[in-house]
């Protein structure tokens, strides 16, 4: 392995290691957050632009936040059905960037997103993916109930729009914000 192929890796780890965990007993909870759903908004934007990640404080802060049941949610949320090839982009090009501990959180949408997609194959990878690394990942814990179950894949488009508004009512006090 060349130096150049460890440095990106080392780079995001680097920063990683400069975000705290969210403190759920300090007031800061909801505050933590929401810089982690603000987070994820702008790595959507920065993808948009040219299919590709480089920001890698960014990269870190949406990893290190997406631990955080509210903020995966969140990320959830965004996710638009009409562009599902996008989002499978997004959520892959994050997995694979992504160091070990912070895996599950990506791989777990990703597997929604492809159980949505009609793609089990890869779903069924993704959620794999997410167990190995954290095997009492709930929503990970739960796809695979639900993949077991073959639930319509369209449910997960649905949820999605019940529950966007709730966490945003949570993280920024309306439902207007996405």
């Amino acid at each position: 392995m060349t130096n150049k192929e460890v440095k990106p890796e080392q780079e995001l780890l680097n920063e990683i290691s400069k975000i705290e965990e969210i403190d759920y007993d300090s007031e800061q909870v909801r505050t933590q957050q929401r810089e982690g759903a603000l987070a994820i908004a702008d790595l959507i934007a920065e993808f948009e632009l040219d299919k590709s990640l480089n920001n890698k404080p960014l990269q870190a802060l949406v990893l290190v936040r997406m631990q955080d049941l509210q903020v995966r949610d969140y990320a959830m949320g965004v996710i638009q059905s009409e562009r599902l090839d996008f989002y499978i982009e997004l959520w892959q090009s994050l997995l694979q960037i992504a160091p070990i501990g912070f895996k599950a959180g990506p791989a777990t949408i990703l597997a929604a997103l492809y159980y949505e997609n009609c793609d089990l194959t890869n779903a069924n990878k993704s959620l794999d993916k997410a167990l190995s690394e954290n095997p009492e990942y709930g929503l990970a814990k739960l796809l695979r109930r639900v993949f077991a179950a073959k639930w319509p894949s369209g449910s997960f488009a649905r949820m999605r729009k019940e529950l966007h508004p709730k966490v945003c009512e949570y993280l920024f006090g309306s439902t207007m914000a996405s």
